[in-house]
C-alpha cells in the first residue's frame, strides 16, 4: 500500500472514530506519523474537503465524505467500525476478512483481518473498477441500473467470461444473500462477499477469502451467514416497502452510494437479503 495514502487512511479513521473534532497535536499523538507528514497529508485531505477545520483549528469530516443532510461519512464509519467487525468474522470462520467501499463507479478495499491458515487477498487500498473477477463486484453489479452496468461492463477485463455466469451468479445471490466464487478466478482460492447498506443504498461489501480446506463445501453457507452478519453489523438499516426485510437489497433505491446517480432498480434485486 502506498505509504501516503496509508497514512491518510488512518487520519481520516482518527477523526471519524472522535466523538468531537481533533487538534493538529492530538492527530499526530494519535496516528503516530511524522508531524511534517501530517502537516501535508492535512492539507490535501482539507483541499479535498475531505476534513474542515472548525473556529479553533480543529479538525472534523468535511461535506466530501457526507451524505445530504448531514448523515454521517461513510467512507470514515466504515474505516472506525472495521477492525472488530472483520476481527471477529476473521476468528469464527478461520479465515481472511475484507471490507470494500464503494462509490458507484470504483470499489476501494479499506480494511482486512488476515488468517495465518488462509489466503492473503487483496491489498488493503487498493482501487479498481473492474467488477468482473470478484464476487463483491458482482454484489455491486447488481446494484446499478442499465446505464451504470453498461458503464461498468465497459471496465471490465473479462466482460464475455462475466456476462456468461451472470445469470447463475445472480440466482446464487438471490437465493442465498451473498456472492460466492468457487475457484472461478484462482485456483484453489474460495471467496464470498455481502453487501453492506446504508438506507437502502449499497455502500461496500464484507468478503471472505479462503480455500477449499478453510472452506469445504459443508461449510460455505455457514460462512455465508457469518458474512452477512458481518455486513449486518456494519449497515445502517432503514424500512423498505410493505413486507420486505429492513435493509434488503430489493429495496436499494437509485442513486444507492454516496457518489452514485446509476443505481440498479429495486426490482431487479427482488429477493436478495443480508437481514
Amino acid at each position: 500500500m502506498i505509504p501516503a495514502l496509508k497514512r491518510g487512511l488512518e487520519i481520516l479513521k482518527q477523526v471519524a472514530a472522535s466523538e468531537r473534532p481533533l487538534g493538529y497535536n492530538e492527530i499526530v499523538e494519535r496516528t503516530h506519523i511524522p508531524p511534517s507528514s501530517v502537516t501535508r497529508l492535512l492539507k490535501s485531505l482539507e483541499e479535498g474537503r475531505y476534513l474542515v477545520r472548525d473556529a479553533a483549528g480543529k479538525y472534523r469530516a468535511g461535506n466530501e465524505l457526507r451524505f445530504s443532510g448531514g448523515m454521517a461519512p461513510t467512507f470514515a464509519r466504515l474505516l472506525a467500525q472495521s477492525k472488530p467487525v472483520l476481527a471477529s468474522l476473521s476468528q469464527r470462520t478461520r479465515n481472511t476478512a475484507l471490507l470494500l467501499y464503494w462509490n458507484g463507479q470504483e470499489l476501494q478495499s479499506l480494511d482486512k483481518v488476515v488468517d495465518p491458515a488462509s489466503i492473503v487477498m487483496q491489498e488493503v487500498g487498493s482501487i479498481s473498477r473492474d467488477l468482473s473477477n470478484a464476487p463483491w463486484g458482482w454484489v455491486f453489479h447488481a446494484a446499478l441500473d442499465a446505464a451504470g452496468r453498461r458503464e461498468a461492463d465497459a471496465c471490465m477485463t473479462d466482460h464475455a467470461r462475466f456476462r456468461r455466469r451472470l445469470k447463475a451468479r445472480l440466482a446464487w445471490y438471490e437465493k442465498h444473500g451473498f456472492a460466492y466464487d468457487d475457484a472461478e478466478h484462482f485456483p484453489h482460492v474460495r471467496r464470498l462477499a455481502a453487501p453492506v447498506l446504508e438506507h437502502g443504498r449499497v455502500v461496500g461489501a464484507v468478503a471472505l477469502g479462503g480455500n477449499p480446506l478453510t472452506i469445504p463445501d459443508k461449510a460455505v453457507l455457514t460462512c455465508g451467514a457469518a458474512v452477512k452478519a458481518a455486513a449486518r453489523e456494519l449497515s445502517l438499516a432503514a424500512p423498505t416497502a410493505a413486507g420486505e426485510p429492513r435493509g434488503s437489497v430489493s429495496g436499494v433505491r437509485r442513486g444507492g452510494s454516496p457518489a452514485a446517480t446509476t443505481m440498479r432498480h429495486p426490482d431487479r434485486v427482488k429477493g436478495v437479503s443480508i437481514w
